[in-house]
């Protein structure tokens, strides 16, 4: 078994490799780009693609020095009557937390210099790790936790059973863990009436450093939905489009958009969870292929809630303040209108164009038949 030092030592490297290489190109993107909006779209996806290269890299030299069984071995040690199966989870999240969390923050920072030009964003390095890591940390760390409880049942109804209870309770607290993720903070009186939240949402507003995005519904339980909001959205845009942004989103609130978006990726799991008690490659593969497939129509459920959240903010008479926003929000380079590789059967959000159109012309009364 080689060293845990040399071990160490190489992903360190590659991670400075990794920024070093991201940095170079983003200094090429944004003196050939014409347009800092152009430049803000390819300079993300510079981060995309780099992350998936990052990702892949890392597994690679992880295999060659024999990072998990390192990891796996250091846990042993620490607790020896541990399941080999919890061990194996373990170490996995150990890889996830290590050696990946390195590459792909590697990315981000290599990319940052640039962005913050393109983009307008006041973030230091620092601001970046604090917020990245807290982030990719607890989905770590809550992934880790539920693939523990939900490999420990004995039967695939057993295992599906769980999954519906963890992430149900997953669902229910997001909130909770969205707080402890972000900087954010209660809304002030004022800011409340000026966003037109209704009395049983709770608003929070979100510090731009964490660079969560412009706005979030999260919570199912009564009297605990809430809706995070960028702070910068009271400065940047007037009052009804603050509104209709809120509209949006307290949409998703009453369209019981937060459980049915979690029942659509649950489906989606469910070919792998038999393929796994089934056994065998060709059945795994064929899982991993409904599973996919599972996921393409799940983004695509995501996608019409999209269009029925913009509906419901039309219908309380903020459509054309909403496309305003969204209109403003692209001219701030906060919103980006082309989408990136992940865009298409995997994107959870319509062209930002359509859903301006949509609103501006008047034709959200229904939203559009969910294609995949």
């Amino acid at each position: 078994m080689p060293s845990p030092s040399i071990a160490v030592v190489a992903h360190c490297w590659l991670a400075a490799v990794v920024f070093l290489a991201v940095r170079t190109a983003a200094g090429y993107v944004h003196r050939l780009t014409g347009g800092p909006a152009r430049t803000a779209e390819r300079l993300r996806t510079l981060r995309e693609i780099g992350s998936v290269v990052a990702t892949l890299a890392t597994l690679v030299l992880a295999v060659r020095v024999g990072t998990l069984p390192l990891a796996a071995a250091a846990i042993q040690r620490v607790s020896p009557g541990l399941p080999a199966g919890l061990v194996g989870v373990l170490a996995a999240a150990v890889l996830l937390l290590g050696p990946v969390l390195l590459g792909l923050l590697a990315v981000r920072l290599g990319t940052l210099r640039h962005r913050r030009a393109s983009r307008r964003l006041d973030l230091t390095y620092r601001d970046v790790t604090g917020w990245f890591t807290s982030r990719y940390a607890a989905t770590v760390l809550a992934l880790a936790a539920a693939t523990t409880v939900v490999t420990a049942a004995e039967s695939t109804v057993g295992r599906f059973a769980v999954a519906v209870v963890v992430g149900g309770l997953g669902t229910v607290l997001a909130p909770y863990a969205i707080s402890v993720t972000v900087r954010d903070r209660p809304a002030t009186d004022s800011e409340r009436e000026v966003a037109q939240v209704p009395g049983d949402c709770q608003l929070r507003v979100v510090d731009d450093r964490t660079r969560f995005g412009v706005a979030l519904a999260a919570g199912v339980l009564p009297g605990q939905r809430y809706v995070f909001v960028a702070e910068s959205l009271f400065s940047s845009l007037d009052e009804r489009e603050l509104a209709g942004v809120v509209a949006h989103e307290v949409g998703h609130h009453e369209g019981g958009h937060v459980p049915l978006r979690f029942g659509a990726f649950l489906a989606a799991v469910v070919p792998l969870l038999v393929a796994l008690e089934i056994g065998g490659t060709a059945v795994l593969l064929a899982g991993v292929g409904l599973a996919a497939a599972g996921a393409v129509g799940a983004f695509a459920v995501v996608r019409h809630t999209e269009y029925a959240a913009d509906t419901y903010a039309a219908r309380q008479g903020l459509g054309p303040a909403l496309a305003s926003a969204l209109e403003e929000l692209a001219v701030q380079r906060v919103l980006l209108t082309t989408p990136g590789p992940h865009a298409g059967p995997f994107a959870a959000h319509p062209p930002l164009h359509a859903r301006v159109a949509r609103l501006s012309d008047g034709t959200t009364r229904e939203p559009p038949a969910t294609t995949v």
